[in-house]
């Protein structure tokens, strides 16, 4: 139904954004300016969850806690 295919957009937008901001920490950890590094490990690690997130299928159609 919709409520499917509104789930998979928001997945693939949520994975769009997500690599966007990895993309975006593996380049800040190119230039190792003093924010450059902490940036890149945050935005890494939010950035690799969300991917996780959106990759992954729901079991019960309900949304994780996390």
């Amino acid at each position: 139904g919709s409520t499917t295919s509104l789930e998979r957009h928001e997945r693939t937008v949520v994975g769009a954004v997500s690599a966007a901001l990895l993309s975006l920490s593996v380049l800040l950890a190119r230039f190792p300016r003093l924010f450059a590094w902490p940036a890149a490990l945050v935005g890494g690690i939010l950035g690799a969850i969300g991917m996780l997130r959106a990759i992954r299928s729901p079991r019960d159609g309900t949304q994780p806690d996390w």
